[in-house]
């Protein structure tokens, strides 16, 4: 019978999007939301290219985007969404 598990997060890919998604929270948290954008550009060409899970990938790349879209507005709701982002990677199976 075949396994139905989603495929792994390759390690190294995991500890990138993790130390982005760091990068950001305190990016977020020192108003530079240029930095932010530019680090959620990394994120999502990452995640893009290198999550193999597609519903994973997704769940990333909406997370990215409610994000985007919270910034200067709601920064609040940006960290969450980046914290918990980064937990979800980081307990990523490998």
């Amino acid at each position: 019978m075949p396994s139905h598990d989603p495929p792994p997060l390759p390690a190294d890919v995991r500890d990138v999007l993790a130390q982005l998604l760091m990068e950001a929270v305190g990016s977020v948290a020192a108003g530079a939301y240029d930095t932010v954008r530019d680090l959620l550009d990394t994120v999502e060409t990452v995640v893009r290219n290198k999550v193999p899970d597609p519903e994973e990938r997704e769940r990333l790349l909406a997370g990215a985007a409610t994000v985007r879209e919270s910034l200067g507005a709601d920064d609040d709701t940006a960290t969450g969404y980046l914290r918990s982002m980064r937990r979800r990677v980081r307990s990523a199976s490998t």
